[in-house]
């Protein structure tokens, strides 16, 4: 997100639902049969979202004045990390698309996992914790200042309990009934919902520019 921005980072999510669709054919999670109408649009489905992901890389197209932009201090930090995203925009993409893939591929391991454990809340409980225990190792590596690990009574503290109980404990479980009664590709088929709700919500909170062809 210090490459480019919050909307453009939940747009590549769009083709999350592609990435997962292949993945699981390659897995034999899913299979297509064009005599099926719900066979035929999965295959339609998923060649329109990475069509889209495609025309929200490279397409900017004019601004969306809509929502108000000009709330000071947000709007000076938003133009300053468009620029720095502006001169590091091919990096940005390339490890956001990464992150697709590597998400793409955890909701494949998840359906696999799931048909030999079938235990969504113990199996939710065992990622949360091997999750906490590479994410302190990686910091310990990445990081030399100490002064990252405190929390206080403020936003961060707010956004951390936040991603961990929602975005991670609810949303795993949640995730894992979904994929162990519908399959990997239904469970990501909302993915690209979440570029919607970014999109309206970084133009509020975050200033950020939103144009034509994102």
């Amino acid at each position: 997100m210090k490459y480019t921005t919050a909307t453009f980072a939940s747009a590549t999510l769009n083709t999350i639902p592609a990435i997962t669709f292949i993945l699981a054919l390659v897995f034999r999670l899913e299979s297509v049969n064009i005599k099926k109408v719900h066979s035929v649009a999965k295959v339609i489905g998923t060649l329109i979202t990475f069509l889209g992901a495609m025309v929200m890389t490279f397409y900017k197209g004019h601004v969306l004045a809509f929502v108000s932009s000009h709330h000071g201090y947000l709007s000076n930090n938003n133009n300053n990390n468009h620029g720095e995203g502006e001169q590091h925009w091919v990096i940005g993409t390339v490890l956001l698309f990464a992150s697709c893939i590597a998400w793409a591929a955890f909701f494949i391991l998840q359906a696999l996992t799931l048909k030999e454990y079938p235990a969504e809340l113990s199996l939710t409980a065992l990622m949360c914790l091997m999750g906490s225990v590479e994410g302190a190792i990686a910091t310990l590596v990445m990081e030399n200042n100490m002064s990252v690990w405190k929390i206080g009574f403020d936003s961060g503290l707010l956004s951390v309990a936040y991603s961990g109980v929602v975005c991670s404990g609810i949303a795993y479980y949640v995730q894992g009934v979904v994929s162990r009664e519908r399959g990997p590709f239904f469970v990501s088929a909302f993915s690209p919902l979440c570029m919607i709700f970014t999109a309206f919500l970084g133009s509020i909170f975050l200033a950020e520019t939103l144009h034509l062809g994102r």
